[in-house]
């Protein structure tokens, strides 16, 4: 309140963050990585296999597809 604020500290970047700002190419290369594999864990999960592998499978799905979400999210 009239100026009574805490001024901003410096933005904290991550490593991956502060390479994909070296290099976009990078994070282009990191989201085809990433894509191809959430699509071979879902070819993986229709075909089928044991609950166990199966549970397994939808765990790592679950993490690519976060990891996607953050990386598309950083600095668009």
């Amino acid at each position: 309140m009239y100026g009574l604020d805490k001024p901003d500290k410096d933005k904290f970047l991550f490593d991956m963050e502060a390479e994909f700002k070296k290099d976009p190419n990078k994070k282009k290369d990191f989201l085809s990585k990433i894509e191809k594999t959430i699509l071979n864990i879902k070819e993986t999960l229709k075909k089928g296999s044991d609950k166990k592998s199966l549970d397994d499978l939808g765990i790592l799905l679950s993490g690519y597809q976060a990891a996607e979400k953050v990386v598309k999210r950083m600095e668009k």
